[in-house]
């Protein structure tokens, strides 16, 4: 993931006339190539910074500023914006525009009025993705996909625990989130049958906010 700004420094001039973009691109090593896999234009240009990030959810964060080139000097616009982007559909999720006093199509001054240069979306609860059980003579097999509730920039420890549903424990342990919104994944073993009425996998971060998920196995 990148954010292009599609500024070209030795002319001086934006010559993408879709302005800046969110990109993902594919690197190969091997052949020293870059491929273009997948873009998102803002519609206009941005001179610095901008960001560009994946979520738990596979859409894409993004935030970025319109510079005086893109406005015309009679509209008023807002200073910067908040996007998330769906990767499979191209659709917008949501947005967030943030006005300043409205002078910037007229403005001289790059680095000017409200800028973001990273931003980060924090969710309510741990995120359990894809519970799974299959079932075995010896014993009950759980896997799932785990994202903590916020990112990170290291490995950070939680907690995990399988509950019947008549509260009892049949599964608990420790799990490692992974840095940067890297997908984790856990597995469980329980007792043959005993989540064949349902149980509820739980997970727990150190400042004790949980997620939890139902399965049947």
């Amino acid at each position: 993931m990148m954010f292009d700004n599609a500024y070209d420094d030795d002319s001086s001039m934006w010559p993408n006339p879709s302005g800046s973009r969110m990109l993902i691109v594919q690197v190969d090593e091997v052949d020293e190539s870059v491929t273009l896999v997948w873009e998102h234009s803002m519609g206009y240009n941005t001179s610095v910074f901008g960001d560009n990030d994946r979520l738990p959810t596979g859409n894409l964060l993004g935030c970025a500023w319109p510079h005086k080139s893109s406005i015309d000097t009679t509209e008023q616009t807002y200073d910067t914006e908040i996007v998330e982007v769906v990767r499979e559909t191209g659709d917008i999720a949501w947005n967030m525009k943030i006005w300043g006093d409205g002078t910037r199509s007229t403005n001289d001054q790059q680095i000017y009025g409200w800028m973001m240069y990273s931003v980060e979306r924090v969710y309510e609860e741990p995120i359990i993705i894809n519970p799974s059980c299959t079932t075995g003579s010896s014993a009950d097999t759980l896997t799932f996909d785990t994202f903590n509730n916020f990112k990170m920039a290291s490995d950070v420890a939680g907690e995990m625990t399988v509950v019947t549903a008549s509260g009892d424990k049949v599964a608990s342990g420790g799990i490692t989130w992974r840095a940067h919104w890297q997908s984790s994944s856990v597995e469980a073993k329980m007792w043959p049958g005993s989540c064949s009425d349902g149980c509820t996998v739980t997970v727990k971060n150190r400042v004790g906010e949980s997620g939890s998920a139902e399965f049947t196995c």
